[in-house]
């Protein structure tokens, strides 16, 4: 079997991989940290190579960076026995075997996080600080509660009322500092979203510390939600419990 159209998916001992879907490379391979794709999936009486393993044929990029360049440079040498250098090295089409490569997921979970940004100078001395937040609420909070800081006590109060001072606030931010001397003179304060890609395994990791703590051995949680209800093992006592997702009784699903 030979796969190599664009988005076509093979399976393999649970890990999926993908036609043109990025990987890095594992270190039980010489080409430990070098990131590249897939290009083609052989299997069965295609392989070219004996091993009872699948042919995952790759291409990998050049590394970038003099460390990862070194280091590849220096795993091929110590194989070969001889200095090899990245011109040297085949990067085009490298047949892989499963444990050697790490498929990166597109589809990785993401999550929407909300970045807390304050940043200020005032008599000669200065600072920035950023805080991550997964719940807007919590972030438009603490805004709230520095902005009011500021305000009450700050600079913000030292500057108030200055022919100089200028404002410049929205829902979701506030600005202000003294005309001509911004460098030297202002306050700001913001709310900005970004997205974070969480991999499988570490939202599953983050779900499965959650869920052994604070549920019963037969709490089996739903998938893809960071506040799971149980999916349940369709049994009778499953419908009258609070935990389970389709729950029969007052306060559940009918």
């Amino acid at each position: 079997m030979i796969i190599n159209k664009t988005g076509a998916v093979f399976k393999y001992e649970d890990t999926v991989y993908i036609i043109g879907e990025p990987v890095v490379g594992t270190n039980t391979s010489v080409y430990q940290g070098l990131f590249g794709i897939i290009t083609e999936i052989r299997d069965g009486t295609d392989k070219e190579t004996e091993n009872d393993t699948p042919d995952i044929y790759c291409r990998f990029h050049p590394p970038v960076l003099a460390s990862d360049r070194n280091q590849t440079e220096k795993f091929f040498s110590d194989l070969y026995g001889e200095l090899k250098k990245i011109e040297d090295i085949a990067l085009d089409c490298v047949i892989m075997a499963p444990e050697m490569i790490l498929p990166l997921a597109a589809n990785k979970i993401q999550l929407t996080i909300f970045l807390l940004e304050e940043d200020w100078a005032v008599d000669n001395e200065c600072g920035h600080d950023i805080l991550l937040f997964t719940d807007f609420i919590d972030a438009k909070k603490e805004l709230c509660e520095r902005l009011s800081e500021e305000l009450e006590n700050g600079c913000i109060l030292l500057w108030k009322g200055r022919d100089d001072f200028i404002v410049d606030e929205t829902d979701l931010s506030y600005k202000c500092y003294l005309d001509n001397e911004y460098l030297t003179s202002h306050y700001s304060i913001s709310i900005q979203y970004n997205k974070l890609k969480i991999s499988d395994s570490v939202f599953d990791n983050i779900r499965k510390n959650n869920t052994e703590k604070d549920f019963p051995n037969c709490f089996i949680p739903e998938p893809y939600n960071p506040y799971p209800l149980c999916i349940g093992k369709v049994k009778k006592e499953c419908d009258n419990c609070c935990l389970y997702k389709d729950m029969k009784l007052e306060g559940g699903n009918e």
